[in-house]
């Protein structure tokens, strides 16, 4: 399953792509300020913070709804594996462990806070349309 369809239907699919990719970005600056702090000069990339942000997202709006996690033969709450994911994030800054970036994680997973808690979907769900069709208006105007 994807976490990305109900975002799609949601928001539309400009809206999505802008959302997604401003996740990627944040979420790679928030760990660039992590590994800043730490005198760290290894790149961030964001790309797991663009699904680390759908997941939390999909963890926050539908916390009873199930991850199947591959290997785990069952599947397992939502609101239980954004916590586990957030703990296991947080052992790995307190223990340096470098096999993930725990930094774009948790970064990504604020940005989800945020966008879910503090309005950013709904704004966006509310001017997704509008924004779109002049987006569209513009496309077919220019013929791009």
């Amino acid at each position: 399953h994807s976490f990305a369809p109900p975002f799609i239907l949601a928001l539309g699919p400009e809206m999505f792509v802008a959302t997604y990719l401003s996740a990627g970005v944040l979420s790679s600056l928030g760990g660039l300020i992590v590994k800043l702090a730490r005198g760290s000069s290894s790149p961030s990339l964001g790309a797991s913070g663009c699904i680390l942000f759908l997941a939390a997202s999909t963890a926050l709006l539908s916390p009873d709804s199930e991850f199947q996690i591959m290997f785990i033969p069952y599947p397992i709450r939502a609101e239980y594996c954004l916590i586990g994911l957030v703990a296991l994030d947080l052992a790995g800054l307190i223990f340096r462990w470098r096999m993930l970036d725990h930094g774009v994680h948790l970064a990504a997973t604020a940005l989800a806070v945020g966008y879910i808690h503090l309005g950013g979907y709904k704004s966006c769900k509310a001017h997704s349309d509008s924004i779109s069709l002049m987006w569209r208006q513009w496309r077919m105007k220019n013929k791009i």
